[in-house]
């Protein structure tokens, strides 16, 4: 390689034309990797890319048909926000991406890296499965440390990558490339009747458990796929499933409020209900988190975010009710948490949700939808765009960091519809 003279200044110098030439000429192409180091440098010169564009690019992005005849092609490059810009590739350097797209050990498919670290490689099963093995805890360690993920959150990222560990054994795919992601999409929609939602979701963990590993110089992570699968649109979202008044008040009476279980039970479904607090973050409540005096209770959202509601004093009158017989259960003095279990335990979201579905067996509801612990939360929402709350108290309300969030729930109610008609 050619001595290159170091300038050393505070902003980036450019090399003249004279060293550029230098250090192509320097460049043994006899063999894959010469031609690949070759072919890289000359894009970056030549049409200015930027290194980050160049390691995004992909087979498909260079359209050598163009002009054939007068040695022009395309070549498409995504760059910054995802503007997409086509520049032209033409005479020596033209040459130059034909002679390396047609070496044998060059990539073939549309969608393989344009510049591989290895000729003709795709990472295997086996590679896969022992990085998923290796670094599953630390992906997950870093999650929590840096972004401050919930353990819901953690949880989720978990199973999503134990999910497509086991996919790829059960389907035995050798290699993980395009068409193996697509087969995981597949089973995700056709076998496990997941929504665009939810498969996006499994897709994010994937792409960004792919991007820690390149931040951790994983040998082999670049050919991880998951950058190329696209987000399914999820279309027009109806209107959150939510309860009417009458149906909530059935529900809550249908509560046996004579028992220390009952009394909690009302307790929890209450908070649900009446602050609009999701099943997880009724879980997570301590003694501290409540206080009856000025009337709040302080809650730890997704991402860690707090927010204080105001308690109503028919919901100071539940929790007062619950307090007073809380010391019944087991370990109520060495424990932190508000809500206990039997076994003097934090109450799991998992009892929550199983006595809310012997609540519904005595209950006739009669709605057209599956009513869970969720749905207090949807019904709360709704009854406050119905009683014309702005959107932006309903949002600070439920702990939404966006509007759109809240957009769901800002319907017309039927009653409000048949008055129009």
């Amino acid at each position: 390689m050619p001595q290159i003279r170091k300038v050393y200044s505070n902003r980036n110098q450019p090399i003249t034309k004279k060293t550029a030439y230098r250090l192509l000429r320097s460049i043994d192409q006899s063999g894959w990797h010469g031609k690949r180091n070759y072919l890289i440098i000359s894009v970056l010169w030549a049409l200015g890319l930027r290194v980050s564009e160049l390691t995004s690019l992909r087979v498909k992005s260079f359209e050598p048909d163009h002009d054939p005849d007068n040695k022009i092609g395309l070549l498409r490059v995504r760059g910054k926000n995802k503007q997409q810009r086509a520049l032209f590739v033409v005479d020596k350097l033209y040459d130059a991406m034909t002679d390396y797209l047609a070496h044998p050990q060059s990539p073939k498919k549309r969608n393989d890296p344009l510049f591989p670290i290895q000729a003709g490689t795709h990472i295997s099963n086996d590679r896969v499965l022992k990085i998923i093995k290796q670094y599953t805890d630390d992906f997950l360690d870093y999650r929590a440390t840096i972004y401050c993920a919930s353990e819901q959150t953690l949880k989720s990222n978990r199973i999503d990558l134990t999910l497509f560990q086991r996919f790829i054994c059960n389907e035995n795919c050798k290699t993980i490339d395009g068409p193996a992601v697509m087969a995981f999409q597949y089973h995700l929609r056709k076998e496990r009747d997941n929504i665009g939602g939810s498969i996006n979701r499994k897709i994010f963990t994937l792409r960004s458990y792919s991007h820690f590993l390149r931040l951790m110089d994983v040998p082999q992570s670049e050919n991880l796929p998951f950058y190329d699968v696209l987000k399914i649109r999820q279309g027009y979202r109806n209107r959150p499933n939510a309860l009417t008044p009458f149906q909530v008040k059935s529900l809550f009476e249908t509560i046996d409020r004579s028992t220390i279980l009952g009394i909690r039970d009302y307790a929890v479904y209450a908070l649900m209900y009446h602050t609009g607090l999701r099943v997880g973050e009724v879980h997570s409540l301590n003694l501290d988190s409540v206080d009856l005096e000025n009337r709040q209770v302080t809650v730890i959202g997704k991402g860690n975010k707090i927010r204080q509601l105001h308690l109503t004093d028919e919901m100071c009158q539940v929790l007062s009710e619950y307090l007073a017989v809380r010391h019944f259960f087991r370990n109520s003095e060495k424990s932190s948490a508000l809500f206990l279990s039997k076994k003097g335990n934090r109450i799991a979201i998992r009892t929550m949700e199983d006595n809310m579905k012997k609540l519904l067996r005595n209950t006739e509801l009669n709605t057209h939808f599956n009513v869970t612990c969720h749905t207090l939360r949807h019904s709360f929402a709704s009854h406050l765009n119905d009683n014309d709350v702005d959107i932006l108290v309903i949002q600070s309300l439920l702990g939404h960091s966006s509007p759109k969030s809240t957009e769901p729930y800002i319907h017309p109610s039927l009653d409000k519809i048949r008055e129009a008609m």
